[in-house]
């Protein structure tokens, strides 16, 4: 309904909690898949099957700038839809090929060190770069984030710099000890009433 409303809306639709259930699915459905010895299994026997969903995947995802271009009032309100829910399952694709060992290539420039940190503290850095941003362009320059000179570019760099500092200190201090608390618990199904409880 809501993406019936027209192009004012589009932000809406890319961030609303419950226009973007579809993402948070596909990462819950991936989580089981890696979790659950038999989805696992069976992934890994069809892995074919799955490069090939992927190849297909891919191609759309090349395809998706020229859906973004198209003006139409009846295929306008539903791209956003579209883009954000063809995305999580090309990623979520992409995470299970990698679990089953079928991207080996990319599977070790994903596991390079460099990337791996920014995997650590991409989502303070998802969070947080815009007030970074803002704040450092106000604070030095009054104005807001705008690249029109050159100092405005040394802005721009201090404040990612900053962050990534504020993004080191919320892993060291907050995320890397929750994480490692979380790493405390197993979870082992019942053999009794088939369910899952917490040891």
């Amino acid at each position: 309904t809501m993406a019936l409303r027209g192009e004012e809306w589009k932000q809406a639709i890319s961030v609303l909690l419950p226009l973007r259930w579809d993402s948070l699915l596909v990462g819950v459905l991936v989580a089981w898949v890696v979790r659950e010895g038999r989805a696992l299994n069976w992934w890994r026997a069809h892995r074919r099957a799955g490069l090939s969903a992927f190849m297909v995947l891919s191609s759309w995802m090349a395809a998706l700038p020229l859906l973004l271009n198209v003006s139409d009032w009846i295929l306008s309100p539903w791209r956003s839809l579209v883009v954000h829910t063809s995305i999580a399952f090309f990623f979520g694709t992409m995470i299970l090929l990698l679990q089953a060992g079928t991207l080996p290539g990319l599977s070790g420039v994903l596991s390079t060190s460099v990337l791996r940190y920014f995997g650590k503290v991409s989502y303070f850095l998802y969070l947080f770069h815009t007030p970074f941003l803002g704040l450092t362009f106000v604070v030095m320059l009054g104005k807001a984030p705008a690249l029109a000179g050159a100092l405005d570019w040394v802005v721009m760099a201090l404040s990612v710099l900053l962050c990534l500092a504020a993004a080191n200190v919320s892993w060291r201090w907050m995320e890397e000890p929750l994480v490692a608390f979380g790493h405390r618990f197993s979870y082992a199904r019942s053999t009794t009433e088939g369910t899952v409880s917490s040891v």
